[in-house]
């Protein structure tokens, strides 16, 4: 009782001078900027908070934090809501005993079809007044709803903690890396005196923390002034489907998140709890998110490939352009080199020496210099050959008359090979899109599995770097596949890989193991575009496609204008 009095007096006392904003100004607060008030909570009615916005984590939940969360913790009064951190034993279901406790408040109270309390881009805005002292770690942020962190994302619109001496608030974007529960960070921070030596009574009043996010952009902000600045494009997942299926993509873009408020304390991050003064407090007067007028988050955005409200394929673009793969589809068979051999069964057997626009990896030339995609194995274990269309391969396009096969020769042995192809025309912050085409046949095995795949690897000063895009184990297809991914670029080199590998078979013969692929694609998705109203009624005039992007020669089927006219192609 006494407690409740001492906090509710300290709490009236802070609040003095506050104007009592009406529906109306807050509806209209960002009109002028096309905003439309979507959710807002005052915290304006006594009690507990409303609970078809909010639930409460409860016991331990991260970061060696030294807490137990309780819902017990949390209460709204006169116009704000409080989250107060208190000196006190609580013992957990498994006997363990928590000397502090606090609350973490989360909005996932109701769920009906898409979340009511979760959104997909908009203006979130919490107004607050934060505990900073040592021990104390408040926050406003937010993850995803779909999938494990650091995939989800986690948006750190506010966090106050020391770091030694010095007192910061960060502002910090995170995203997948390509190791488990280990994220990708953007983080800015704030030195707490640069605050206060512009206004001496910082701590002691309540700031407004905002976090603007749209298509392209998260930017962060305190008061009005910007604290972190994060380009979505720059937010990719890596590739990691053994993990998480949300790979490739940004967490940021067509998805959704949910906020948090919370008052951790010590952990990795808040600082010795020697000194904290308990109990203590952090208020929050509002939150209110806005979204730009007429906007659906349940309406398929077709700007947006990643939206998962598009029943199509997520990754799947539309718009094709010039292939920057030279050969990808293995036409340019005119000074392929062909090796001819008889096995121990005597069957005639036709290879491939090289594959022009295409190299093997360097290795052990066991058998003169047949390009046969080993790494530095014996020749006979993968080769690289070029075969030509069956007669119903309608899924290849019209004068597309050969494909590659990377094909296991020996019945037993450790077998791997790969052609590559390394490209230096790309531009840095354009979107690409890579597709292909592929069969996979893994034969009779017993054991590890044979494995076709291929790999996007950055290129920069004679090295190759990290993976861009990668599936090292295709599913087996006896039909023609096909696969669509897209990326940002972030340097103007790249390498393409085809592989084939098989495990060792002592003892077991293991025939028909092979991968074929073709129509291999890199396409610049970024180029202008626009047709030009120009005729050139000649067989050297241009192709556009229906997007208005310039193309000397079609490479798959489809519609395009020439002369002035509709062209199909199937």
């Amino acid at each position: 009782m006494n407690r409740f009095f001492i906090t509710s007096m300290a709490l009236l006392a802070s609040l003095g001078g506050f104007a009592q904003e009406s529906k109306v100004d807050i509806e209209n607060a960002y009109k002028s900027e096309g905003y439309k008030l979507v959710f807002h909570d005052e915290f304006d009615k006594d009690g507990t908070p409303d609970p078809n916005y909010w639930t409460f984590e409860e016991g331990y939940k991260r970061n060696n934090e030294a807490q137990y969360y309780t819902k017990d913790n949390t209460w709204c009064e006169n116009g704000h809501l409080v989250i107060e951190a208190r000196k006190e034993d609580r013992t957990d279901a498994h006997g363990k005993t928590y000397h502090y406790t606090s609350s973490s408040m989360i909005s996932r109270g109701k769920k009906t079809g898409n979340y009511i309390s979760a959104w997909k881009y908009g203006r979130f805005e919490v107004k607050a007044k934060i505990p900073s002292f040592m021990g104390c770690w408040p926050a406003i942020w937010t993850l995803g709803t779909d999938g494990e962190w650091p995939y989800n994302g986690e948006i750190d619109i506010m966090e106050y903690y020391p770091s030694g001496s010095t007192e910061l608030l960060h502002a910090n974007v995170a995203w997948g890396s390509d190791k488990r529960w280990s994220a990708q960070w953007n983080s800015k921070t704030k030195k707490l005196s640069d605050l206060i030596a512009k206004n001496p009574n910082w701590r002691d009043e309540y700031h407004v923390w905002r976090m603007d996010w749209d298509y392209d952009y998260i930017r962060l902000y305190v008061d009005g002034e910007l604290l972190n600045e994060t380009k979505v494009d720059r937010t990719i997942n890596p590739r990691n489907g053994s993990i998480w299926p949300y790979d490739n993509v940004s967490p940021y873009r067509g998805r959704y998140q949910y906020l948090l408020l919370n008052l951790a304390l010590g952990g990795v991050n808040g600082g010795s709890l020697k000194d904290t003064p308990f109990p203590c407090q952090y208020l929050i007067d509002y939150v209110r998110i806005y979204q730009k007028e007429g906007y659906d988050p349940d309406k398929k955005d077709p700007t947006d490939p990643t939206d998962p409200s598009n029943p199509t394929d997520p990754i799947t673009p539309t718009s094709p352009g010039e292939n920057l793969v030279k050969n990808g589809n293995f036409e340019d068979a005119k000074s392929l080199e062909i090796k001819k051999f008889a096995d121990e069964d005597g069957r005639e057997l036709t290879f491939v020496k090289t594959v022009p626009g295409w190299d093997k990896n360097t290795g052990d030339k066991n058998d003169g210099d047949m390009t046969n995609g080993f790494d530095g194995l014996n020749c006979w274990n993968v080769f690289a050959n070029i075969y030509e269309q069956e007669p119903d391969g309608d899924a290849i396009s019209d004068g597309n008359e050969h494909y590659l096969r990377l094909e296991r020769y020996m019945h037993n042995g450790w077998a791997t090979g790969e052609l590559k192809q390394t490209l230096n025309n790309l531009v840095v912050g354009h979107k690409y899109e890579l597709s292909m085409l592929y069969r996979f046949n893994k034969g009779d095995y017993n054991g590890d599995e044979p494995e076709a795949g291929y790999q996007l690897v950055s290129y920069a000063d004679g090295k190759e770097g990290s993976k861009i895009l990668y599936e090292d184990a295709l599913e087996e297809a006896t039909d023609w596949a096909q696969i669509k991914e897209m990326f940002t670029a972030k340097k103007t080199g790249a390498v393409v890989k085809l592989r084939l590998s098989n495990p060792w078979r002592e003892d077991q013969w293991n025939e028909n193991v092979w991968a074929d692929f073709d129509e291999v694609k890199l396409v610049d998705l970024t180029l202008a575009t626009g047709i030009k109203s120009i005729i050139n009624n000649n067989d050297f005039a241009p192709y556009y496609t229906l997007t208005g992007m310039k193309i000397d020669k079609p490479s798959s089927k489809g519609v395009y204008i020439r002369n002035g006219r509709k062209i199909v192609l199937k």
